[in-house]
């Protein structure tokens, strides 16, 4: 906790309205991963776009601070937010599908998979074909 000189004659209600105005909101969060996306000039995941834009609106009356805390570490906080996030996770989604997206990266990898596969398959069908010409 800190605390901030005042005017000297400033009032109770000045002293107050200020702590509010430069009162900072911090996230903490265990996963490297999430904050450095959030904190990357570019992304390809509508999620992490809608929290960027979400934290956005959110700086701009509040000074706010995205910070990494060490996950299992008994910080109070950190450890109820483990488990509410494992509790959403285990819960049945409601909605539309998917839940959550496939991301660029893993959408690419696995069509790739697929032309090799469908690459190296043509050819042996087409070696199989000329030999039953052959036949």
């Amino acid at each position: 906790m800190t605390s901030v000189a005042v005017e000297h004659y400033a009032t109770v209600f000045q002293a107050v309205v200020y702590a509010i105005c430069i009162c900072a909101l911090y996230l903490c969060s265990d996963s490297h991963a999430a904050l450095k996306a959030l904190a990357a000039a570019k992304t390809t995941s509508q999620l992490v776009l809608e929290t960027m834009k979400a934290l956005t609106k959110l700086s701009i009356h509040n000074c706010v601070r995205l910070l990494w805390v060490p996950g299992h570490s008994d910080i109070v906080g950190n450890e109820e937010a483990d488990k509410l996030s494992k509790q959403a996770a285990a819960a049945e989604h409601i909605g539309p599908e998917p839940a959550l997206e496939f991301s660029t990266i893993a959408v690419r990898s696995k069509v790739r998979q697929w032309a090799q596969m469908s690459i190296i398959n043509t050819g042996l069908i087409l070696k199989v074909a000329d030999r039953l010409k052959n036949w």
